[in-house]
């Protein structure tokens, strides 16, 4: 069973965007998970992304491994752009 703390997200986020979107008029194109770290991630971090898919219906567009060489403080983006790329359905986005 996954940790509290990580039911208590998915729980935020499905209700997010199964009752407020639509009462606020939004319309979200999909979800992009970021600083996700293959190597330290528990079963619920692998598996709720899918989760989250099912029971809204919103695709996913991408979930972002942590970046090499990124400090928000300096403004260094390190490899960004590259990891944006390769992670990312932009074809979602464009539907």
């Amino acid at each position: 069973m996954a940790p509290p703390a990580t039911r208590r997200k998915v729980i935020a986020i499905t209700t997010f965007i199964k009752v407020w979107v639509p009462k606020l008029g939004l319309r979200i194109k999909g979800i992009i998970y970021n600083g996700y770290d293959e190597k330290k991630a528990t079963l619920a971090e692998k598996t709720n992304p899918n989760i989250i898919e099912q029971i809204t219906g919103v695709p996913t567009l991408g979930i972002i491994p942590r970046g090499r060489n990124i400090d928000v403080e300096t403004g260094q983006v390190g490899n960004c752009l590259e990891i944006i790329q390769d992670n990312i359905d932009f074809s979602l986005l464009l539907k």
